[in-house]
């Protein structure tokens, strides 16, 4: 994938000529409308269904070729808006692609949006609503798979694909020795493959400040200390799970994971806090933060950070 984070980056494919590809596709700002919902799930899932790429929302094209800057309004099109029309208009919907912003300086509440979209695999392949038809890029276009293209990406699942959803909630400690109130994280573990996964590790990782005092079920392991976070310390709780003593997690149901209980320190208030996963099985290795927040002591607002924990 390209690194288009600015202006520049995307003013540089202008200057260089950049074409169109099998993984690289050009769109005026004004591909992004109300009546184009259908348009853009069918792109984006004939991306997927190839060999997964990019599609620049703010860039137009002529002949291929990368033209000039064409801005998205992001007041009346945030992100999130084209995150759920992607969502919504692929079946099974794609979750797995990332939305980078780029600020313009053509005017105000001008942006671009890099759509960046692995190859589906797991869920492969994935439909456009708009018609009910798949789709794969060749070349500039979308066009309709043929049966054998269709059955080729059914059989690219060979290995789990596994993903944890934590979420929190804040109580008031019961227990007099520890603080007035404890952090409650829950994780779920999730397998998005039809491969099921016979043997897998798990560590959740949580900000040092907030200690871990009912683990049950896990084992410490050493803290990690994450560049992308400055050097901040985590504690990291795992556990394992492997047949024949464990079921295996496959798709058709999550696995919830025991509950961790933490002292929450009240020197964080309702500051932001971070908290995050590794999974790995045979074929599969994950691992993501969740940057959460205590609202008046009782819910507990989180958003994911991305992937990687370097």
């Amino acid at each position: 994938m390209l690194k288009l984070k600015t202006q520049a980056d995307l003013e540089a494919l202008i200057s260089n000529g950049e074409r169109e590809s099998l993984t690289l596709e050009f769109k005026a700002g004004g591909a992004i409308r109300q009546d184009s919902k259908g348009e853009i799930g069918k792109d984006v899932s004939a991306m997927a269904n190839a060999a997964g790429g990019q599609i620049i929302y703010g860039i137009k094209e002529n002949n291929h070729v990368a033209a000039k800057i064409a801005h998205v309004d992001i007041n009346s099109f945030n992100h999130e808006w084209l995150e759920n029309v992607i969502q919504n208009n692929t079946s099974p919907p794609i979750n797995n692609f990332t939305i980078d912003i780029v600020p313009l300086n053509t005017g105000t509440n001008h942006v671009a949006y890099v759509v960046s979209i692995p190859q589906a695999t797991a869920t492969a392949p994935h439909q456009a609503r708009v018609d009910n038809k798949y789709y794969r890029r060749r070349n500039f276009k979308a066009e309709p798979m043929a049966d054998y293209e269709i059955r080729e990406a059914m059989r690219r699942v060979t290995d789990p694909d596994l993903y944890i959803y934590i979420s929190c909630r804040l109580e008031r400690s019961e227990n007099t020795s520890h603080s007035s109130y404890r952090l409650i994280i829950s994780p779920m573990l999730v397998n998005c493959s039809h491969q099921p996964a016979l043997y897998t590790a798990v560590t959740i990782l949580i900000q040092s400040d907030i200690v871990p005092y009912h683990t049950k079920h896990y084992h410490s392991e050493n803290a990690w200390k994450p560049k992308r976070f400055g050097g901040m310390s985590f504690h990291a709780m795992s556990t394992e799970m492997s047949v024949p003593n464990d079921f295996p997690v496959f798709i058709e149901r999550a696995r919830k994971l025991p509950e961790i209980q933490c002292d929450y320190p009240s020197h964080l208030g309702n500051d932001q806090f971070r908290v995050g996963y590794r999974v790995s099985s045979p074929g599969c290795s994950r691992a993501a933060f969740y940057q959460a927040s205590a609202l008046n002591f009782d819910i507990v607002a989180q958003k994911l950070l991305g992937e990687g924990v370097e």
